[in-house]
C-alpha cells in the first residue's frame, strides 16, 4: 500500500487514490495560504476600488453642488438686482418730487423777496424825490426874487 500511496501523490488527479491524513493536512494548510493570499489581493482591489469610487463620487458631488450654488446665487443676485434697482427707482422719483418742490418754493420765495426788494427801492426812491418835488417852485421863486429869470 504504500506503494501506492506515493504513486497517489505522483498522480493527484486520480480522484479514487487514497491519501493519507498528513498529505491531506499539507493539501489543506496549502489551500489556506493560496486562499489567504487570494483573499489579500482582493480585499486590495477592493480597498483600492473604494478609494477611487470615493473620488470619484466626491467630484460628482462638488460638481453638482458647485451647480446648484451656481444657479442660486444667480438666481439671488437677478433678485437683488431687481431689488436695488427698484429700491433706486424710487429713490430717484422721491429726489425728482423733492427737487420740483423746492423749485417750486424757492421761485415763490425769490418772486416775493424780488417784490419786497422792489418796494424797498421804490420807497426809498420817493424819499429822495420827495425831498426834491417843490424844487422846481423854488428855483422858480428864488429866480423871480433875485431877477435871474430869462
Amino acid at each position: 500500500m504504500r506503494c501506492r500511496s506515493r504513486v497517489a501523490n505522483d498522480n493527484l488527479d486520480d480522484d479514487m487514490t487514497p491519501v493519507t491524513r498528513g498529505e491531506l493536512r499539507q493539501e489543506l494548510r496549502d489551500f489556506e495560504t493560496r486562499l489567504e493570499a487570494r483573499l489579500e489581493t482582493i480585499e486590495t482591489k477592493l480597498e483600492n476600488f473604494e478609494t477611487t469610487l470615493e473620488a470619484k463620487l466626491e467630484a460628482k458631488l462638488e460638481a453638482k453642488l458647485e451647480t446648484k450654488l451656481e444657479t442660486k446665487f444667480a438666481a439671488f443676485e437677478q433678485r437683488m438686482i431687481e431689488s436695488v434697482g427698484s429700491i433706486l427707482v424710487t429713490a430717484i422719483a422721491a429726489i425728482n418730487d423733492n427737487v420740483a418742490r423746492l423749485r417750486t418754493e424757492l421761485g415763490g420765495d425769490l418772486s416775493r423777496q424780488i417784490l419786497a426788494s422792489e418796494e424797498r427801492l421804490r420807497a426809498e426812491i420817493r424819499g429822495i424825490d420827495d425831498q426834491y418835488r417843490d424844487l422846481p417852485g423854488r428855483v422858480t421863486r428864488l429866480e423871480e426874487h433875485t431877477g435871474l429869470k430869462r
